[in-house]
This record gives C-alpha cells, structure tokens and sequence, in this order.
C-alpha cells in the first residue's frame, strides 16, 4: 500500500521536482554548444555559446571584442537550420536561404555595448553582393563547408526534451497523489511511478543521444554559422556545454527515483504479516442462540 513507507514516495516527489527544474534549466539556457572560431585571414577570434533556440556570439578583432545575439532560424522545405545574428526573423531565414543555396551572406548584425546601447555593427566580410565567398582570396576563403543543424534532428530533440519535462512533472504529481492516498488504478498507483520514472529517463537519454549524435557527425568541425558556412572561420574547439550535461544528470534522477522505488518494495517484503487470529471452536451450543 501506498500510506505504507510514504516516507520513500515523498523523497522520489523531491527528486522529481528537482530533474524537472533541471531539464527547464537546459532548454532555457545557451550552452548546448560552445566553440571557438578562428579566421582564416588570422585577425579574428570567435567565440559561440548557443543552446536550442539562443545564443551568443563574440567577436574579437584586433583584442576588441563585440557581442551579438545569435537565434536560430530554419528552412522547412530543405529540412536545415543554421545561426543568424540578423534582428528580424525575415532576415534570418534569407540570409540562411542565401548561405544554402550560394554560400554567400554578407555580415551586418546589430552589436549590443557595455551600456546596453544597440548600434549597427560593420565589418571588414560586410561586402554587398556579388558573393563574398567569390571576392575572397584563396588563402582567406578557406574550404567552404556548407553544413547545417538538420531540422528534423533538431525538431526531435526538442519534441524529446519537452517529453522529458512533462513526465517528470507527471512523475511529481503521481507521488503527490500516492502520499496523499492509495489509488485503486493501476497506472495512478504505485506501479504508475515506475512508468513515468521510466519513460522520462529515456526521453532524457533520447535527447542526449540525437543531440550528441548530430554533434560529433556535424557540428563539431562546423557549428551551423554565417563564418564557418562561408569558409572565412575554421573551428578551433567545439564541445557540448553544461545545458547538454545537464540531461543526463535528470535522467540519473529519475533512474535513481525507480531503485528508490524498489528499495521500498524490498522493505515492503521485510515487513512482518500481522498474526491471524483464528476463532477458537465452541461447542457449547447455547452460544449460537445469540
């Protein structure tokens, strides 16, 4: 029963409530990918933090460094997604169709200061068409390499991880349920705590392993950016940031919540049965007169 040993149910609600803010950290910040760029030309350094919708870009250029916000923005018809730093999304998805079909979008992003105040950024690649990739000299323009975030991958992932979410929710509010009471239904009970456990570590793990996957095959020697598709950036370094990590951690939560739940059950077995207590036979007749 579940008012047997609740003590138990209660800790898997807390571990519950602490995988799903840690699974709303993840989705939320802008660390699934860190890199570092260098450009072909040797006077630009690059750093890139982004996670599934957001991120940052740093630009240094003779030790001055410039910040700008980098969203993603997907083609649906050519299954492909890329970064832009364009500030409508009408300029994102073009300069994404421009870097997809030619390779060739020229650099003219908003820049944000220390005080907060946006101007418009230029730069030395911000040439009007022809294509930049073109004008470039052979010794700066590198090997184009026109890899994008795919986005079914990318749309998997996400759909996996808000999956995540919603079961470890579900999984909090099915302790809270079994604290409070003993469900007759099967999949409100105590075994409803196993499947939900359950399916959200694997949505968890499933995450982890699309993400990585389409991380080492690649991104990680072109993370998806205008400097990297054009060839005027290599990448130096790229790994998966905490937001990435994070995930696993939820997930060996809620694995853990499943041997806590089993833990009980053992203790359950341990529990001595009450004594029966058998009527003793009568034969004095006189007692079945009452």
């Amino acid at each position: 029963m579940a008012t047997v040993l609740r003590s138990y149910i209660f800790i898997t609600f807390i571990v519950c409530c602490i995988s799903f803010a840690i699974l709303v950290t993840s989705v939320s910040t802008t660390s699934w990918v860190n890199a570092r760029l260098l450009s072909n030309a040797g006077n630009e350094e690059d750093i890139v933090n982004y996670g599934l919708f957001i991120g940052t870009l740093k630009k240094i250029a003779f030790a001055t460094p410039s910040y700008y916000t980098i969203h993603m923005a997907c083609i649906p018809k050519d299954n492909v997604c890329a970064w832009s730093c364009k500030k409508s999304a009408e300029e994102r998805e073009e300069e994404i169709q421009n870097l997809y079909t030619t390779a060739n979008a020229s650099f003219g992003c908003i820049e944000k200061d220390s005080k907060g105040i946006r101007n418009v950024a230029r730069s030395p690649w911000d040439i009007p068409k022809p294509s930049i990739t073109n004008l470039m000299s052979p010794t700066v323009r590198g090997s184009v390499d026109k890899t994008f975030i795919n986005l079914g991958i990318w749309a998997s992932t996400l759909t996996s991880l808000i999956l995540a979410i919603v079961l470890a929710g579900v999984a909090a509010l099915g302790a809270v349920v079994n604290i409070a009471a003993n469900p007759v239904r099967t999949i409100a009970a105590i075994p409803g705590l196993y499947i939900w456990n359950g399916l959200a570590a694997f949505f968890a793990i499933l995450t982890m392993v699309l993400w990585g996957g389409h991380f080492a095959a690649s991104l990680v020697d072109s993370i998806a950016l205008r400097e990297t598709i054009t060839g005027e950036c290599h990448v130096d370094t790229a790994r998966v940031g905490f937001s990435y990590w994070l995930i696993l951690a939820s997930a060996l939560l809620h694995l853990a919540n499943i041997g806590i739940l089993l833990f009980r059950r053992v203790m359950l077995l341990r529990i001595p049965e009450p004594p029966k207590v058998t009527p003793a036979e009568d034969t004095d007749g006189t007692l079945f007169l009452y």
